[in-house]
């Protein structure tokens, strides 16, 4: 009696294991599946975040676009009071992302070249070597932008003015709060004016005077 409960408590054991095992799946065969080959995918190269370009902007528009430009924009001698020179230049963002551009200005060297008129009356140094000069001081830097260049200026188009002496202290901005937008190019017209309205002493204190310097436009990628 004692061995034929045995076994038949061992067929229910043996019976629950198939059972539980069957449901883990293992004895689930009739299932298939089909795969495909390893998928790639490669980013393209981007132009630099911000990459400023600039080139003369002459009769037929802009010329060829550079990273600079090896000539200056003025060579002026013999400048006096009320006399005013123009250039125009083309700045593009060439980057991949819109851009706040400013300008400042590099390497401004001021020499008090020669002592002449009545020049040594207000600036007894003039005639002593290695003078630092006065020009730059009184010269204003007057700017318009022409976002779209199509030569005319328009309501929200940026302009100001500085004075020569002063630029590189703080960049100034060329562009609205949404900057430039990749690929987009902006006219710049660019003025330096000796005021009709600078003292008697102050022109003389400056003649004979000379002021070099560049500009530099710099262009920051707005994230």
């Amino acid at each position: 009696m004692f061995r034929r409960n045995t076994y038949l408590l061992s067929v229910v054991v043996v019976g629950a294991i198939v059972t539980t095992v069957g449901g883990t799946g293992i004895f689930a065969v009739f299932t298939d599946r089909a795969t495909q080959g390893p998928n790639t995918f490669v980013s393209g190269p981007q132009a630099g975040a911000a990459d400023l370009q600039i080139a003369d902007w002459g009769p037929l528009g802009c010329a060829e676009w550079q990273e600079h430009l090896a000539t200056g924009l003025w060579d002026a001698t013999n400048i006096q009071p009320g006399d005013t020179t123009t250039r125009q230049l083309c700045l593009k963002n060439n980057g991949a992302a819109a851009a706040t551009v400013t300008f400042t200005t590099l390497d401004l060297v001021q020499s008090d070249v020669e002592c002449t008129g009545d020049e040594a009356s207000v600036d007894p140094s003039c005639a002593l070597p290695g003078q630092i000069g006065e020009l730059a001081g009184l010269l204003e830097v007057h700017y318009r932008v022409d976002a779209d260049c199509d030569t005319t200026f328009e309501a929200g188009e940026v302009e100001g003015s500085g004075v020569l002496s002063t630029l590189g202290a703080t960049p100034t901005t060329l562009t609205t709060a949404t900057g430039a937008a990749p690929g987009s190019t902006m006219c710049l017209s660019i003025s330096v004016v000796y005021p009709s309205t600078t003292s008697l002493n102050a022109a003389q204190a400056a003649q004979s005077d000379s002021v070099t310097w560049k500009f530099a436009f710099d262009a920051v990628a707005i994230e």
